[in-house]
C-alpha cells in the first residue's frame, strides 16, 4: 500500500500472537525524550478531535460510544501513562489542559495511505 498507517494506543497484537497491550508506535530508533515528546503530540491531537466530535455529533452517538468504552483506559503509549490531562507543543512553548480529557484508547494515523 502507497502512504502509511499507524496505530497509536491499546493494541490487541498481531494475527498469529493476540496480546493486548500499548502499540509500539516508532519503528525507527529515537531517544526517549524525542518519542515521548511526540506520543504527547498524538495525545493532544486526539484528545483536540475528540473535543470537537463531541460538541459537533449528536449527543446519541457520543454516549453509545461512551458507554462502549467504558472501563477501558484513555489514549495512552508506552512512553505516556494513561491519565486525563494532555499537553501540546508549539514552537517550543508546552501548553498544559489539565482539565481537559483525552480521546478513546485507541487512534490511527495515516498519511497518503490508501488500500
Amino acid at each position: 500500500h502507497p502512504g502509511c498507517m499507524v496505530q497509536i494506543g491499546l493494541n490487541m497484537g498481531a494475527r498469529h500472537a493476540r496480546t493486548l497491550g500499548w502499540a509500539k508506535s516508532f519503528t525507527r530508533k529515537l531517544s526517549d525524550s524525542t518519542m515521548i515528546c511526540e506520543d504527547h503530540d498524538v495525545i493532544a491531537a486526539g484528545a483536540l478531535f475528540w473535543s470537537f466530535a463531541q460538541h459537533i455529533m449528536p449527543y446519541e452517538i457520543i454516549m453509545e460510544i461512551k458507554d462502549a468504552m467504558k472501563g477501558m483506559p484513555n489514549l495512552a503509549t508506552r512512553n505516556v501513562p494513561p491519565g486525563e490531562f494532555f499537553q501540546l507543543t508549539l514552537n517550543d512553548k508546552t501548553y498544559y489542559f489539565p482539565d481537559a480529557g483525552r480521546s478513546p484508547h485507541t487512534i490511527y494515523l495515516t498519511d497518503a495511505y490508501t488500500a
